[in-house]
């Protein structure tokens, strides 16, 4: 049973029970990271910038993220916020993002990385998945946030409290998100910028 409740374009507020699934069993993946017990994960960025420039690079500021390749079991607790953080690609196929309590996520690196903060989980037979067995909480914030895309093929975004493919949880999740004064631009060719706040589902 899933209940979504959005409290306003860029302020989200999502409470879900997820399916039960496997008994914790460890990873087919060596060099995945696991934890057992309960994880709370405080993280703040403030005044970062990254930037590429070229062909095929990726430019990110990541605050309290749970990424592929990563197995929690017990409670997950996320407390994450960006303040005046920019990101920006130019030239052609980049990508430049703002990221703020995101668990899961299509940028996943082979053999499991965890970048900013972790939350519980299980095993799954995707080694670059991750899983989380217990109850979940994000709580997210950006405020004068900018990111830009310019040039041809490239993506820019601002995301605050995201629950991405490639994710499974057992037990209640609680998302709480707000974006403040967040500006994402695309210029040029096939670009793609975003705002999101809030967000089940997609990459």
């Amino acid at each position: 049973m899933r209940i979504i409740s959005i409290l306003a374009a860029s302020v989200a507020s999502i409470v879900i029970a997820t399916p039960v699934f496997a008994q914790y069993q460890g990873s087919s993946n060596n060099k995945g990271v696991q934890i057992q017990g309960n994880t709370e994960i405080k993280a703040k960025q403030e005044g970062a910038s990254a930037k590429a420039k070229g062909e095929g690079n990726e430019a990110k500021n990541t605050a309290g993220a749970i990424k592929g390749g990563t197995q929690i079991q017990g409670n997950t607790k996320i407390d994450a916020s960006q303040k005046g953080v920019s990101a920006t690609a130019e030239g052609k196929g980049n990508k430049a993002a703002n990221v703020a309590g995101q668990i899961g996520g299509s940028d996943v690196v082979q053999g499991g990385a965890v970048m900013g903060s972790s939350k519980g989980s299980m095993g799954s037979s995707n080694a670059n998945g991750v899983q989380i067995q217990g109850n979940t909480e994000i709580k997210a914030s950006q405020s004068n946030s900018s990111a830009t895309a310019k040039g041809q093929g490239n993506r820019a975004g601002n995301t605050a409290g995201a629950i991405t493919g490639g994710t499974q949880i057992q037990g209640n999740t609680k998302i709480s998100a707000s974006q403040k004064n967040a500006h994402a631009r695309a210029e040029g060719k096939n670009n793609k910028a975003s705002n999101e706040a809030g967000v089940i589902g997609g990459n």
